[in-house]
């Protein structure tokens, strides 16, 4: 890396391949799938109204994960 009039340079080092495999994995283009939705459905949305979204979500977890854990025979 070195400062340039125009910006910063970065230059790739040996392990430069694998990190940009890891850019190019299923795992990274679904989570950027995951993302555009969020932008998409929320990049809008002020403050107030995305908490209010967040525990409209969130609100049922709690019984989502008893299910689970009593499916699973772990009860706690």
């Amino acid at each position: 890396m070195s400062p340039e009039d125009s910006g910063i340079e970065f230059w790739a080092s040996e392990s430069s391949e694998s990190f940009l495999k890891l850019l190019e994995s299923e795992y990274a283009r679904a989570l950027h799938d995951r993302a555009h939705w969020v932008v998409e459905e929320l990049g809008a949305v002020d403050d107030a109204r995305l908490r209010e979204r967040m525990r409209e979500i969130s609100s049922h977890w709690a019984e989502e994960f008893e299910v689970m854990q009593h499916e699973s025979g772990n009860d706690i």
